[in-house]
């Protein structure tokens, strides 16, 4: 709020005046009074004629006016007593007076107590005997003009004149010692207040100079009128070469905004750049306030330097809102970036596409060649990222080896389709780490506003799901609409799925694992199906991708499990002792309930741990914390193993640091092992390598005898049949299959009649 000043002329107004303070004023006027007409009474009696009586009256009536002014005016309007006119008027009162007395009476009698009628005011409300010795030497002095003027009085005028003006000479004396010593408090009292007033404005002075902000008063031309010391430091220079500089020589004028000041009734706070004597340029923190007085607009500017806090303030929002490996948006900007895309999209009905991405085999990188390789492969990722996008779509490192691209607004899920693509093929060029080529490709997920989601979680789920796909189908790069047209077979929603784990609708579909030493059914690996009752039976391929892009394959792989051990307990009752794999998958590393569950399950049925099976693609192998979960798992009891595995460098290194027990080799690496493009010896090296670290390897999905030799030859030591259709019953586990029967089940002929699970 600016600060006004009263004006002088009305501070008296203003000031509440005591009634000692008020008297007192008074007292010293009438003092002066009478050193102004004392000197005129004595020439108007020394040289004026004598007259007649006449006037004497008129004396006589002046004496109350005058007396009763005086008195009221003390009494009631103090405030008066230092105006001009009303001291006027007291003094043409007093030499009216005094010329009507001297004309009136004869020379004679001296009109000297006339000249002191103003004290005899204040004395005669007041005793004081000091003064008795002016009194008495005035009275001497009159007495010694009267005689020698008029050696011709007689000693009865003369007796009758010593009375009287010894009673005034008294009355006299006594007010001059009470002006005396009046005066003599107000003297003091105005040295203590001086020296109060110099010793406040002594430490103001000295606040002023060690306050640590800088203080600057500019006057209404903006030239600078005073300066601390430490307004001197800031502008890097002597205080005193301040004055009278122009305060736009110092400081931005239009950032400051001094102009803006009159017409703000409030303390301004602002910014603006400061230039220093040096020539060195800084950011200062001004709060202006604008005080008005007699002397006009005067402004107070309180500076603080706040460079550095303003370079630490925007390092530390670069650093929430970006990451500090490679420097892209992280996760908080991201949100905040697609809240707002999607606010837009809404608003203008515009599509937008995301984009998320994940490195294939990025953790064997990291487990080869250590977190600074991995750490500098990242780097690179991001920066070939860059190289490959319009500034217009920003991408962003969501978290570990996942990144996000989002396309500028209007771009439809075709063109979001060719830049997958176009990252993909930019990805298949390797990296160099320390002169080591890095083979790290993508996997691409796109999903789509408004086709595939309408709210950022649903589109973000759905282009894991996608991505999640893409990775498994080795393919780079799938949108959300190609997953769910394969999902929503027989027009089923998210809902339904979810209902059906509730109301137990899923059931347990089991493929044997032969063990090609002996030709014996050794274990089984589980599948889910669903018997919707509107709809019918849906194999796992027409629900599951559908499953694993949403948070409702974690209840799923848990009914899984809890059907896989139900279904072992009755084989075990049986007489069969089965081992039995389930399939997880990136969200159920990060459940924390699915171990537990495991746990009580095995001990609520009396079953060991190590006929347990978790299995894991490599996809989720690689996904962040599935490490932490598999070695927990393994540390439980419970065996894990990779599926679908393809053999290549960095999958093989993988294999090392892992609590894998079995490796099964994905359909399409079997498949093509009777091709005569096929090298064998990758597939022998890789079985190899698995017994050398105490695994054993099965072959998935073998459909012909000539493959099933090859993998003899390879020392596989399983496999899983292709055309395996039927129910398995206990009986069976455990027992060998003859040639015929295995002819059989490899063409897909072997057709015995279903039975029921046990």
């Amino acid at each position: 709020m600016a600060l006004r000043l009263p004006r002088r002329s009305r501070i008296a107004p203003s000031l509440a005046l005591s009634e000692d303070e008020s008297r007192l004023r008074f007292e010293l006027l009438l003092v002066k009074l009478t050193a102004l007409v004392a000197p005129l009474t004595l020439a108007c009696w020394l040289f004026m004629p004598s007259g007649a009586p006449g006037p004497a009256l008129a004396s006589q009536l002046i004496i109350p006016v005058y007396v009763g002014l005086g008195v009221a005016v003390a009494r009631r309007r103090p405030q008066l007593l230092i105006r001009g006119w009303f001291v006027s008027l007291l003094f043409a009162l007093q030499v009216m007076l005094v010329f009507l007395q001297i004309a009136a009476y004869d020379r004679p009698q001296s009109p000297l107590w006339l000249a002191f009628l103003p004290v005899l005011l204040v004395g005669a409300a007041r005793w004081e005997a000091r003064g008795v010795c002016v009194s008495l030497a005035l009275f001497c002095l009159d007495r010694i003009v009267t005689v020698a003027g008029f050696p011709s009085s007689t000693g009865q005028q003369i007796a009758q004149q010593l009375i009287l003006e010894l009673t005034v000479m008294a009355l006299l004396g006594v007010t001059l010692g009470f002006l005396f010593r009046e005066l003599q408090r107000h003297r003091e009292r105005l040295r203590v207040s001086s020296a109060s007033l110099a010793a406040s404005t002594g430490v103001l002075a000295a606040v002023l100079e060690n306050v640590g902000e800088a203080v600057l008063t500019v006057d209404a031309s903006n030239h600078v009128n005073s300066a601390n010391w430490a307004a001197g430091e800031l502008f890097a220079c002597e205080p005193a070469s301040l004055l009278g500089c122009p305060i736009d020589h110092l400081l931005s004028a239009h950032e400051l905004g001094l102009a803006e000041l009159a017409q703000q009734a409030e303390p301004s706070r602002r910014e603006a750049k400061g230039r220093r004597r040096d020539g060195t340029t800084f950011t200062a923190e001004v709060v202006v306030t604008m005080v008005v007085g007699d002397g006009g607009a005067v402004r107070i500017l309180v500076l603080r330097d706040v460079t550095e806090l303003r370079a630490t303030t925007a390092a530390l929002s670069y650093q929430a809102l970006h990451d500090n490996l490679t420097g892209l948006p992280n996760r908080i900007q991201l949100t905040q970036a697609l809240r707002d895309r999607l606010a837009t999209a809404r608003k203008s009905g515009s599509p937008f596409s995301v984009l998320l991405m994940d490195l294939d085999h990025f953790k064997t990188v990291n487990d080869s060649q250590g977190h600074s390789a991995g750490d500098a492969l990242l780097q690179a990722v991001a920066q070939r990222l860059k190289g490959q996008l319009r500034e217009s779509d920003p991408v962003a490192r969501l978290g570990g080896d996942e990144f996000v691209v989002v396309p500028g607004l209007a771009i439809s899920s075709e063109d979001a389709e060719r830049i997958a693509a176009k990252l993909v093929r930019a990805f298949r060029e390797p990296f160099f780490l320390n002169d080591v080529a890095v083979d790290a490709r993508l996997s691409v997920g796109v999903a789509s506003y408004p086709d595939h989601g309408t709210d950022l979680a649903e589109l973000m789920s759905q282009a894991d799901a996608a991505m999640y796909a893409a990775k498994r189908a080795s393919q780079g790069w799938a949108t959300a609409a190609a997953r769910s047209a394969a999902a929503v077979t027989g027009s089923f929603s998210l809902a339904d799925l979810r209902r059906a784990v509730e109301d137990g609708e899923l059931e347990l579909n089991c493929t044997p694992v032969m063990d090609l030493r002996d030709s014996t059914l050794s274990a089984v690996e589980t599948h889910v199906r669903w018997r919707d009752p509107a709809i019918g039976i849906l194999d796992p391929e027409q629900f599951m991708p559908l499953a694993e892009g949403s948070e409702v394959i974690r209840p799923l792989v848990r009914c899984l499990v809890r059907l896989a051990i139900e279904q072992q307990a009755k084989w075990r009752d049986a007489g069969s002792e089965v081992g039995i794999s389930v399939r997880v998958f990136p969200r159920n590393v990060h459940d924390p309930h699915l171990l537990s569950a495991i746990t009580e399950l095995l001990d609520a049925h009396g079953l060991p741990a190590r006929n347990l099976t978790l299995m894991a693609d490599e996809a989720t192998a690689v996904s962040s914390g599935a490490d932490d979960f598999l070695w927990a798992a393994s540390n439980s009891g419970v065996r894990v193993g990779i599926d679908d595995f393809r053999p290549t460098p960095e999958s093989l290194l993988m294999l090392r640091s892992t609590p894998f027990t079995e490796v099964r080799l994905a359909a399409d690496t079997t498949n093509c092992l009777t091709m005569p493009t096929a090298d064998a010896e990758i597939i022998r090296s890789t079985i190899q390598l698995a017994h050398s670290l105490g695994m054993t390897v099965t072959a998935k999905a073998v459909g012909d005898e000539a493959t099933l030799d090859v993998l003899r030859n390879l020392n596989c030591d399983a496999l899983t049949f292709l055309h395996w259709n039927h129910s398995v019953e206990a009986g069976s586990i455990g027992a060998s299959l003859d040639g015929a029967a295995i002819q059989a089940v490899l063409t897909g002929s072997h057709r015995p009649p279903a039975e029921a699970h046990e």
